[in-house]
């Protein structure tokens, strides 16, 4: 998960313009120490959640790569964005840099054991972000769109298309009440943390930055809403085992009545001699 965490363009240290007042100062700290840390642990746990297992069972699953796909792009753009505040914004630069390079690891990761439809679908996906995520930096870094508001937009478009893709997870769990292709609960709520702490931070810092601040808006009641669906459907009632029928009786015998000799059946295209022998003479 990228981190969001911007300091206002124009601002003082942490984003606090000259007007900022003391408390707000404190508030706009502490959410930028809380949303950095938040942004880093969710950005290391899908090294236990998602590489550990496909690398055991030597193959993903159910698993896919877009959400990683997604948030490679969102933290390059992030990146991106934080670049010319430099270097007030050297933890959110770290934190995407870091972010950016595990995502890259997650995908070849998953492109390493999919195999037949899942791989091709996932690299006609990574292909052309990992070529628009490239052309970007080079035009940020050549100073052709450096600081620019195209930039400023592709991040938070990249931040909303993220929270998009976790609300089609939910409407889906909900459509299934199955949670386990969801993130684990621990990703949910370090998510969570995220956004809220980007919300208070965009809307708080001197000036507002609205383009931290509005996507993560959308972002903390999708997140509040995949917590509801997570905790209502992580444990389905398993469904009653069938009751297997009874066996059938073994077939009856046929039995004379005068000698109350018990003579089987005789089908079938094999003669039975004995049988016959019997009947003849009584």
């Amino acid at each position: 998960m990228p981190s969001f965490i911007v300091p206002s363009r124009g601002g003082g240290p942490l984003g606090l313009g000259a007007g900022g007042s003391a408390a707000r100062k404190v508030v706009v700290s502490v959410t930028n120490v809380i949303g950095n840390i938040a942004a880093l642990l969710l950005t290391l746990a899908p090294i236990l959640s998602f590489v550990v297992p496909i690398y055991n069972e030597q193959a993903v699953g159910d698993r896919t790569a877009y959400g990683h796909i997604v948030t490679m792009f969102s933290s390059v753009a992030w990146f991106l964005y934080a670049a010319p505040d430099y270097p007030a914004a050297v933890y959110s630069m770290g934190v995407n840099t870091i972010s950016t390079v595990l995502q890259l690891v997650y995908v070849a990761v998953f492109l390493r054991f999919a195999a037949g439809v899942g791989r091709r679908h996932a690299l006609y996906a990574f292909a052309p972000i990992l070529t628009a995520s490239t052309i970007m930096t080079v035009l940020v870094f050549t100073k052709l769109i450096w600081g620019s508001q195209f930039v400023a937009y592709v991040a938070a478009i990249a931040a909303f298309s993220a929270y998009c893709s976790v609300a089609i997870d939910v409407v889906e769990a909900m459509r299934s009440r199955d949670v386990n292709n969801m993130d684990p609960l621990v990703e949910v709520l370090l998510g969570l943390v995220n956004a809220w702490a980007s919300t208070i931070s965009g809307f708080f810092s001197t000036p507002p930055d609205f383009f931290v601040a509005i996507p993560n808006v959308i972002g903390v009641p999708v997140l509040l809403a995949q917590l509801v669906v997570y905790v209502m459907h992580c444990n389905p009632q398993p469904e009653p085992n069938p009751q297997p029928e009874p066996n059938p009786p073994p077939p009856e015998q046929e039995r004379d009545p005068v000698h109350t000799v018990d003579v089987p059946i005789h089908t079938g295209d094999v003669p039975n001699y004995a049988a016959d022998l019997h009947t003849l003479f009584t």
